[in-house]
């Protein structure tokens, strides 16, 4: 993966974090620890290739955040426990939808832990104005175990241990 995609990828993470510490929530480090070790699945091709296949893992692998709206959301919804986190979707009727991401309720704050994967070809308009309350279907069911399983067995906590700073 070239240099620059690595680069804006971390400091997309910062910027993730950053949005996590203007919630002042009680639950703030546990939630951007879970985004680091999330982000950091993300650049393990042992992860890709489990959660999605060799062949389409393949298709997905020239941006790290390609593909895994979906899963990576169900994921951490599961793993924070937290109900006023609701896993959002935008259907196929947006140009590259479809499309999931996380709503804080009680703030309306996004938190679109797979966006940088638009924002790095240039779409930087996500209408999230056309996102609805998203359910986990059976098919996603596994590929959401499949994510979460791949993350606790692999060793990517140390991958992204301080996004960096511009």
């Amino acid at each position: 993966m070239l240099q620059d995609k690595l680069d804006f990828f971390h400091n997309f993470t910062k910027q993730l974090l950053d949005i996590v510490d203007g919630l002042k929530l009680k639950n703030c480090d546990s939630i951007k620890s879970l985004i680091l070790r999330t982000r950091a699945a993300f650049l393990s091709d042992q992860v890709r290739n489990q959660v999605f296949g060799s062949d389409m893992a393949q298709k997905l692998k020239h941006y790290p955040a390609n593909g895994y709206c979906g899963v990576a959301y169900f994921s951490f919804l599961e793993a924070i426990k937290d109900k006023n986190w609701q896993v959002m979707y935008i259907n196929e009727t947006w140009t590259y939808g479809p499309h999931f991401y996380l709503l804080h309720k009680p703030t309306k704050t996004v938190l679109d832990l797979t966006a940088d994967q638009f924002i790095s070809d240039g779409i930087k308009d996500i209408p999230y104005w056309m996102g609805q309350k998203a359910t986990v279907s059976e098919y996603f069911q596994n590929k959401v175990k499949r994510f979460a399983l791949a993350m606790l067995c692999s060793n990517t906590q140390h991958v992204i241990s301080k996004p960096k700073v511009y």
